[in-house]
């Protein structure tokens, strides 16, 4: 018997818990303790003799709400409710503040007395750190739900366990409500886990992966970012999403990509139209002339009058090429766009099962275009309005005014525009479809007399970006197609000038130098001048052109005009040789001449000192009506 209180007393002794016996007695202190083991004095910094002199309440529990709810809880624990795990504060004997989970059972030892085995353990270390755990995954939650991303953490089946709050404000959902959702279901609106997603490349390479899925329901593209989460045991516990939406992005870099692709070509079409104008001059101005040396008879008058119509068909389409390339310098003059649209409508809805109606707001933004260049841009939206109701319908105009605040999250430059909208009921486009119609050359439309030019949306397109403007399309298979044409408001714009003649009266001569690279151009043009009176000399470049103005001077005969080529491949064009011929002779009458119309010198001739423009390809009428402006 003895051993056995020995080996009982050592197990308590040594136990790693608190381990004590009490029972209540009628005076004070109440409570008296006959088993205490040390580990109850390190918990609670008294002896079993100090504990049984000044009581378990009165040292431990001095705070009467806590002393009331102990005295309460022994009351409970005679009648058989033991404690099991549950948290009591105290105050140890240096006076600090500790924290026991207390677990009780009541012993029946035939004595008639009601003995309570406590087991005590400190906790109140773990406590503190769970609280500053708690603390600091509160500041981690507010950090992420100050975020714009949206950002889930999920488990490895992809079930979300928490979200942030831009989650929750894209979606539309409390976060309790998207607990436990499938992210494909909420977010991405799939009925199955997307194929690229980047959540499921995690689960399977157990590394961060990123990619771009799509919304279906909302038509956004959001780029995500997962981030795998492991246990202490190296195994998978979850995921963290990062997801932005880049769809205002990716439009503008598909933007951008289809304004640099149309401008390589741009480049491409331009120089073609420059040499196409260079083979028009020469075979219009030889049909010309040919013209002039029939003497009648025969059908060679009628044979070269159809060459020429062809050949100024060759020229409208040279022109088109031009604008294509660079949108062609607009000159640009404040007009009104009712009247405009008004005639544009009137020449081109033209079928009678086509109906069209323009309306507009009050108080309408002035703004300033080229007025040929607007009728052909918004010709071609008219037109593929038309095409695209074969079994006819109606087209919707509308003008009203529009202020852009936030480039940000818009293609349209920030400001105030005109904003020019045309719907119509045709069969509308795929997505496939409206992410080429700029393109040069596509065409949803079969080849034919009138159709698969495919330059048309293409030509729109240079031009408004010409003029600082935009033109957004919406389109759905079966419902139509909405076209939305921003024109901005421009706080100043030049008026336009004119060509500006000396007197004929101060112009004794009419010797004429032509500059220009191509020797078939030269030719041509020196021997329609020949043919219209004037004494003409060539050069086939600014350098040479320069020494041969210079040497007239000098020998006294001085040239009364010279025409000269913008562009001269590997030497010294037009603007650059005027500037010399400036300094020679400031009194010089010279015309440019080029196919090109958007190089400022075209615009703003006068303030490069010319005196007009001849457009290429030129006929005999042309050259003769400018000269003949000047020299009479």
């Amino acid at each position: 018997m003895r051993e056995t209180n020995l080996f009982l007393s050592a197990i308590i002794d040594r136990a790693a818990e608190g381990l004590c016996v009490c029972h209540e007695i009628p005076e004070y202190p109440y409570l008296r303790f006959t088993v205490w083991n040390p580990q109850m004095t390190e918990i609670t910094g008294y002896a079993l003799e100090e504990i049984n002199r000044s009581g378990w309440y009165q040292t431990v529990c001095p705070d009467p709400e806590i002393r009331d709810r102990a005295v309460g809880r022994i009351t409970k624990m005679r009648q058989g409710l033991d404690l099991d795990s549950e948290e009591w504060e105290i105050r140890h004997a240096d006076g600090r503040r500790r924290i026991l989970s207390i677990s009780t059972s009541v012993l029946e030892t035939g004595d008639g007395l009601t003995h309570v085995l406590a087991l005590m353990h400190d906790v109140t270390d773990r406590r503190r750190a769970e609280k500053a755990l708690t603390a600091s995954e509160r500041e981690k939650a507010a950090v992420l739900d100050a975020m714009s991303e949206i950002v889930t953490y999920q488990d490895a089946d992809f079930n979300i366990i928490w979200a942030n709050r831009a989650a929750a404000e894209y979606v539309g959902a409390a976060r309790e409500r998207m607990a436990g959702k499938h992210c494909h279901d909420i977010i991405c609106h799939n009925d199955r886990r997307c194929d690229a997603c980047p959540i499921r490349a995690v689960v399977r390479t157990l590394r961060v992966q990123e990619g771009e899925i799509v919304d279906r329901l909302h038509d956004r593209t959001l780029y995500v970012l997962g981030y795998p989460v492991f246990g202490d045991d190296g195994e998978l516990t979850g995921i963290v999403s990062v997801a932005r939406d880049v769809t205002e992005k990716r439009q503008k870099e598909d933007a951008t990509f289809r304004a640099k692709k149309l401008e390589s070509i741009g480049i491409l079409a331009g120089g073609i139209a420059h040499d196409f104008n260079n083979v028009l001059t020469a075979v219009l101005g030889n049909i010309n002339l040919a013209q002039m040396s029939v003497n009648g008879g025969g059908r060679l008058p009628e044979h070269l009058e159809k060459a020429e119509a062809a050949c100024l068909r060759a020229k409208d389409l040279s022109q088109k090429l031009i604008t294509f390339a660079r949108g062609g310098e607009p000159m640009k003059r404040k007009s009104s766009v009712i009247a405009l649209l008004q005639k544009v409508l009137k020449a081109t809805v033209t079928e009678p099962h086509v109906r069209h109606h323009l309306t507009y707001g009050d108080d309408l933004y002035e703004v300033a275009f080229d007025e040929a260049q607007m009728r052909q841009a918004f010709g071609n939206i008219i037109a593929n309005a038309v095409e695209a109701m074969p079994e006819g319908g109606e087209i919707f105009v509308h003008i009203e005014n529009a202020a852009v605040a936030d480039a940000k999250s818009s293609l349209v430059a920030n400001g105030r525009h005109l904003k020019i909208t045309i719907r119509d009921e045709g069969r509308g486009m795929t997505d496939g479809e409206l992410e080429k119609i700029f393109d040069p050359y596509y065409s949803t439309k079969s080849m034919g007399t009138q159709k698969g030019m495919g330059l048309g949306l293409s030509i729109t397109h240079s031009i408004l970006t010409k003029h600082n403007g935009h033109i957004a399309v919406e389109s759905t298979p079966g419902k139509g197609t909405v076209m939305c044409v921003y024109l901005p408001v421009e706080r100043t714009v030049p008026e336009p000038v004119g060509i500006v003649s000396p007197s004929a009266a101060s112009l004794e001569k009419d010797r004429v130098l032509i500059m220009d690279d191509e020797k078939m151009v030269l030719d041509v043009g020196g021997e329609i001048l020949g043919h219209l009176g004037y004494e003409v000399e060539h050069a086939q470049s600014g350098e040479e052109a320069i020494k041969r103005y210079a040497s007239a001077i000098a020998n006294g005969e001085p040239f009364d005009a010279v025409i000269l080529d913008l562009t001269v491949r590997g030497g010294m064009g037009g603007r650059e040789t005027m500037d010399h011929l400036m300094r020679i002779d400031p009194q010089v009458v010279a015309f440019l001449s080029s196919g090109y119309t958007e190089d400022p010198a075209i615009k703003d001739f006068e303030r490069y000192g010319f005196t007009g423009v001849i457009k290429k390809p030129y006929s005999v009428n042309a050259l003769a009506t400018s000269l003949a402006s000047v020299l009479g």
